[in-house]
């Protein structure tokens, strides 16, 4: 992954990018992949990709929770209250220097939302409520400018009114721990 974005916690850095429908979702299916590299297990926890910006203004993230040391995937509904939250915990704890593949969606359909670690078992949960579709503005590497990323994000990738995990485009992509570039 050579090409990866660094982010420097202590310098608070991020990617941000305004609200648009490309970035938006509501009950539909929609998924996300991105690798993951942490130089570091703060204290507190990170954000890999989010699209929240206050309590009421927020549709998903994707984090690392320090407590628990994995990887969560969330979801939230118009009123800003979560939906389900995701958690690796088939996969196990997270360590620092180590590439990581994740991938999370939501099924509108089971209503369910899933996160799979290195195309590993994937982590279901039920909703108990609709995505939001909000003009929360997108970002890498933080929540709302906080919770940012000690370490390198790198291909994220977003899809709508699909679901990867259904095919063979998943292990495709994980292609045992290489890598495929998922940005043309």
């Amino acid at each position: 992954m050579p090409l990866a974005s660094q982010f420097t916690r202590a310098n608070t850095e991020y990617l941000s990018s305004a609200d648009t429908a490309d970035l938006s979702v509501a009950d539909i299916e929609f998924c996300f992949a991105a690798w993951v590299y942490l130089d570091s297990e703060p204290a507190a926890g990170m954000t890999v990709i989010s699209k929240n910006t206050s309590g009421t203004n927020r549709e998903y993230r994707l984090t690392w929770n320090n407590t628990t040391q994995r990887f969560n995937w969330q979801a939230f509904d118009s009123g800003g209250t979560s939906i389900g939250t995701a958690d690796a915990t088939t996969f196990g704890a997270t360590a620092t220097a180590t590439w990581y593949f994740l991938y999370c969606y939501h099924d509108p359909v089971a209503n369910t939302l899933g996160l799979s670690v290195n195309n590993g078992t994937i982590n279901t949960v039920a909703t108990t409520g609709v995505p939001a579709d909000t003009t929360s503005a997108f970002g890498i590497g933080a929540d709302a400018a906080a919770a940012t990323w000690d370490g390198r994000i790198d291909e994220v990738a977003m899809w709508k009114n699909r679901l990867l995990h259904r095919g063979a485009e998943l292990p495709w992509l994980y292609n045992n721990s290489n890598g495929i570039p998922l940005l043309g």
